[in-house]
């Protein structure tokens, strides 16, 4: 494991009486994904001893303890939240993009704007125009097919729609790149990043002893946990929170680079349709993937989306991807029915998994001493990670959290007993 001056180490002897490195950190945040990328960069920056053990994105197909949906090259990016709270995390979020681009050199956000269309006038409509006011936001109102045909000509939504189109830093950002930025930042505050997994956790006179699976052996003062959909399957907190985890299956509708160029200006896109068996159409224009091919990208929530309430479900839901429960045929149908004119090459389904919190909110916050968790994505983590991590990391550090925010709205819920 590669650490700095700052890390202190000691000899510890093992079960079998091997010796082990014993690693002492003032903090360690327990994954590397989106917010706790963002949450290592914070609690480095206070000049803390920090250290955050995430594994590396896995091979294609390869075998893997732990997974994230990051492992994607486009995510949506909107300002104008449903409420206060999700606003204010996505605004405080885009405006640290322009930063953290700038202090790593690596590009994160693409400020293309982002439609929301609705067949008829609906609760989110209703409220976007006053956080729209309070936040000082711009967007245009949008009534009609003519109005989707000037923003994204080759979109063709049938049926009446109306919605809102919104400009500014609405757009998508890139969720690897986001991760590798918010980790090099850490780096740069001389923050160390672990590419383990954390096994076991026990906490015994103010010290966090954790234990990761290649048998490396971490002490710290306090915790951030930050395990994504994975956090109760991890087995890491003292009791499990009050989360619903579900899996929810993308298609990547291949383009010529000819096509992605026609369509580079094309916004971030949510459909809010809602039928017996899916809702919620997302889109994010064609975008480079590894494989070197463009991908137009389009999810949904679907009637068939299984609940995943254990570490095998969530490890065999990831693991298997050739298994087809109809969704690439309905998705297939979804983005050739939305874009009839464009050439796709080819098509090919993701796996994504979603956590769900009691009342859409995240969880941030202390759940016992010294053991601060920041999760709770219900789909809209990403566009608001910055602010999530800047948030635990705040927690961790003095206890509370800062203070344009609310305790009660972030609270943290476990299951009854």
């Amino acid at each position: 494991m590669k650490t700095t001056h700052k890390a202190r180490t000691a000899a510890r002897v093992g079960r079998e009486g091997e010796v082990r490195a014993v690693n002492t950190w003032d903090f360690v945040v327990v994954g590397a994904g989106l917010v706790g990328s963002a949450a290592a960069k914070y609690l480095a920056r206070s000049g803390a001893r920090v250290a955050v053990i995430g594994p590396p994105e896995p091979d294609a197909g390869g075998p893997a303890e732990v997974f994230a949906s990051h492992y994607d090259q486009g995510r949506v990016q909107r300002l104008i939240g449903f409420d206060d709270l999700w606003t204010r995390l996505c605004v405080e979020t885009a405006q640290v993009w322009p930063q953290l681009e700038q202090s790593t050199g690596i590009t994160v956000h693409d400020p293309v704007g982002w439609l929301y269309l609705s067949p008829s006038h609906d609760e989110y409509l209703d409220c976007a125009p006053a956080m729209a006011d309070q936040f000082d936001l711009c967007y245009e109102s949008v009534d009609g097919a003519g109005d989707v045909a000037r923003i994204v000509p080759q979109l063709h939504v049938p049926g009446s729609v109306v919605g809102l189109f919104e400009r500014g830093a609405a757009g998508s950002i890139n969720p690897r790149a986001v991760v590798r930025a918010q980790l090099q930042a850490a780096r740069d505050s001389n923050g160390v990043i672990v590419r383990d997994v954390v096994a076991s956790m026990r906490r015994c006179e103010g010290v966090t002893e954790l234990r990761t699976t290649t048998g490396e052996v971490h002490r710290a003062g306090a915790v951030v946990v930050a395990a994504g959909s994975f956090t109760n399957a991890s087995g890491l907190l003292p009791r499990p929170l009050d989360v619903q985890v579900k899996g929810e299956t993308v298609i990547l509708a291949e383009v010529s680079s000819e096509t992605a160029a026609e369509l580079s200006s094309m916004p971030s896109v949510h459909y809010e349709v809602e039928s017996e068996t899916r809702e919620g159409i997302y889109l994010i224009k064609p975008l480079r993937y590894p494989d070197d091919r463009f991908y137009l990208k389009l999810g949904m929530n679907q009637a068939v989306d299984p609940a995943l309430d254990d570490l095998d479900a969530l490890q065999a839901w990831f693991l298997d991807e050739t298994t087809d429960d109809g969704s690439l045929a309905r998705l297939k149908h979804e983005v050739t029915t939305l874009f009839p004119e464009v050439p796709f090459r080819s098509f090919r389904t993701k796996r994504c998994v979603i956590s769900r919190t009691v009342g859409r909110r995240p969880y941030l916050g202390e759940v016992s001493p010294g053991l601060t968790v920041a999760m709770g994505c219900n789909g809209y983590s990403a566009m608001a990670s910055d602010a999530q991590g800047r948030i635990a990391a705040t927690i961790a550090l003095t206890g509370g959290v800062p203070t344009e925010y609310e305790d009660a709205d972030l609270a943290v819920r476990t299951r009854p007993s």
